[in-house]
């Protein structure tokens, strides 16, 4: 009897979870990848003869050990990739790779490492081919329609209409299964990232009415706690177990939001999950819902540690309008994220807004040089555990703008000026002395309280923590 370790992750997410702008086809893939530990144990199970759990499942992965002989390992092997070709798995794209046990870590990244270059070697799109079809899918344009769907959004292929019907019949038990506090019976979910901006509270601008608002969140400080631990499968399910006290945490936030937006008889779950993957996560809520979500997410995390190393997020904000391909966005967070760490950011956060219909096309550097010219990104970070200093900075300035702090008309005509640090930081405290009747002695250190939260080691321009401002203004929550 020899030991085996297998390991299956699902792959090509441009293919088969963010192939259309559709929410329900987007949540209905993610929560197959998600399930994917299901038909691969219940496989194997059958072949060794005996219930087999994962050691760890999650993020569109799942890790499975086992004893048997050659033969049999085989055999299971070839029972789990078949798994993946029926019913709903076979309309998403995996790779499953099996490795004999000599040391768990290398075990496993030896799996990990045939499952990248096994990624290369096999169709990037899973099998598509639709007898008799003549029309192509309705929400994708490519794949070929199934030429008896009579779907009201018409004609799908078979992978829409079945991610769309898994979507239907699975979204609340995603919540229910991780999450200590399960969605309220009487809250609806949204069908659509139209729904989950329908009905903004009262007072909100124009501008920030119909954007959502694409986070997603990647792990700092995990690889090293693995190393340390030296337990794949207790370090996953440590991780398992505080990623369900987020998502707690994320599902009270949201539905506290709705209350307090005023949402009190019909509420509604605002919160989509597009990535699960315990360092990998990527959320959807309403723009003006951005800084309470980071703030109730950073909160939960707050103080992680396992094995003495500590955890954390690095994290971003995409707010686009609806109707922005969501590829595109989840792309561009992406790309901040990984811009945020390499530059010095790590454990912050940082919000870019496109005010326009879609996301210019070169992309987020060249939209960050013409907001705020050539700074560092830490600059534009802010540090996670200051997120409500925050909000209560921007929600006081937007209450008292006028009477204890500039307008945003007046930051953004001091701002146009082109006025070097020092000419605008003459301005602003002229500015002060004028609206707060300060005397001019104490006007310098009355600058301070114009200083947005930011990282330890940065020395942020005043010219662009006013920007910061004036582009935060509308999504502080609450009335503008």
């Amino acid at each position: 009897m020899k030991r085996y370790v297998l390991r299956v992750e699902g792959v090509n997410f441009a293919n088969c979870l963010f192939d259309t702008n559709d929410l329900s086809i987007i949540r209905g893939a993610s929560l197959l990848l998600d399930q994917v530990a299901q038909p691969v144990g219940s496989a194997l199970s059958q072949t060794l003869g005996a219930k087999l759990a994962p050691l760890w499942s999650g993020g569109a992965k799942a890790v499975f050990a086992f004893e048997a002989d050659e033969q049999t390992a085989a055999k299971a092997e070839s029972a789990a990739r078949e798994s993946l070709t029926r019913d709903v798995w076979r309309h998403m794209t995996f790779v499953l790779d099996m490795v004999e046990e000599t040391d768990p870590l290398i075990a496993e990244a030896t799996a990990e490492a045939r499952n990248r270059a096994r990624q290369f070697r096999q169709w990037t799109v899973a099998d598509c081919a639709v007898a008799g079809a003549w029309r192509q899918d309705a929400l994708d344009g490519v794949r070929p329609a199934d030429p008896a769907s009579d779907n009201p959004r018409g004609p799908l292929a078979p992978s829409s209409a079945t991610r769309i019907e898994y979507g239907r019949n699975m979204r609340k038990d995603f919540f229910s299964q991780r999450s200590g506090a399960t969605v309220p019976v009487d809250a609806a979910l949204v069908g659509s990232f139209e729904d989950l901006v329908a009905d903004p509270p009262g007072g909100l601008s124009l501008s920030a009415r119909g954007k959502m608002a694409v986070i997603h969140l990647d792990g700092d400080g995990f690889g090293a706690a693995a190393r340390e631990l030296k337990d794949p499968a207790r370090f996953a399910s440590e991780v398992i177990g505080r990623t369900d006290a987020i998502l707690d945490a994320l599902v009270k936030d949201a539905m506290d939001q709705e209350l307090h937006d005023g949402n009190v008889s019909n509420p509604v779950l605002r919160l989509e999950v597009l990535l699960w993957g315990g360092d990998d996560i990527t959320l959807v809520v309403p723009a003006w819902r951005a800084l309470s979500t980071l703030q109730a997410f950073h909160a939960a995390v707050a103080g992680w540690q396992i094995s003495g190393e500590s955890l954390g997020f690095t994290g971003a904000a995409i707010i686009a309008g609806h109707k922005a391909p969501i590829r595109r966005l989840v792309q561009l967070a992406q790309e901040a994220v990984d811009v945020a760490k390499t530059g010095g950011a790590r454990g912050a956060f940082t919000i870019d807004i496109f005010e326009s219909s879609s996301p210019p096309e070169d992309g987020l550097a060249a939209h960050r040089s013409r907001a705020h010219q050539s700074v560092p990104i830490d600059c534009l970070a802010f540090p996670a555990h200051a997120i409500a200093d925050l909000r209560q900075m921007l929600a006081r300035w937007r209450q008292d703008a006028g009477t204890l702090y500039p307008s945003r008309a007046r930051l953004n005509e001091v701002l146009n000026l082109g006025l070097s640090e020092e000419a605008l930081a003459e301005v602003t405290r002229r500015d002060e002395i004028r609206i707060r009747g300060a005397a001019r002695e104490t006007a310098t250190d009355l600058l301070k309280d114009l200083r947005l939260p930011r990282l330890p080691h940065v020395d942020r321009p005043l010219s662009i923590d006013l920007r910061l401002v004036s582009d935060l203004w509308d999504y502080a929550g609450g009335e503008a």
